[in-house]
């Protein structure tokens, strides 16, 4: 490894320079990793001293939810699930019975998220909102005004302005 390496290899012309700049990398991804870990400490703590009532009939919409984008994702990656099923040896109601526990935990934290949405009059930010279509669009070669109008027209722009009202809403628990 040398400076010719470095030229070669990146945009950098010294090996120092390449070097500084991989450390720099790998610094901001490990400090990621650390906040992450720690909002998601934080909301653990939150939910679990929260009392909460978890709606079954929200914990069973979740559990479905969770089922249909495993398959989804076998689907993506060239599996049937009748197929995955069969492997497994298991039916799509004994995997529901497998997620039902984390589809609780998952649901309890967002009636959490929300009851901090609502207590602390939190919105989804509409910059933040649209900075999401964007990517959308960039990532499906079309408008974004078009997407927002679908996703406004089938729902989803909502369910995007509640996700990341509830991603406020963590960062404020996790400052606070």
């Amino acid at each position: 490894l040398d400076d010719d390496f470095a030229k070669e290899a990146s945009e950098f012309e010294t090996l120092d320079e390449l070097r500084s700049a991989v450390r720099e990398q790998l610094e901001e991804a490990a400090e990621r990793r650390a906040e992450g870990e720690f909002r998601t400490r934080v909301l653990d703590a939150v939910a679990e001293r929260a009392q909460v009532e978890v709606p079954d009939a929200m914990v069973d919409e979740k559990v479905e939810d969770m089922l249909g984008s495993f398959e989804r994702s076998l689907r993506a990656q060239g599996m049937e699930p009748a197929q995955y099923y069969q492997l497994a040896g298991a039916s799509p109601e004994e995997i529901k019975d497998r997620v039902r526990p984390d589809a609780a935990d998952t649901v309890k934290k967002e009636l959490v998220l929300d009851a901090v949405v609502a207590a602390e009059g939190i919105e989804a930010d509409e910059h933040e909102v649209t900075h999401q279509i964007e990517h959308l669009a960039e990532d499906s070669d079309r408008d974004p005004q078009e997407i927002a109008e679908v996703m406004r027209a089938n729902g989803s722009y909502a369910l995007l302005q509640e996700e990341l009202a509830r991603s406020r809403a963590l960062e404020f628990l996790a400052e606070n």
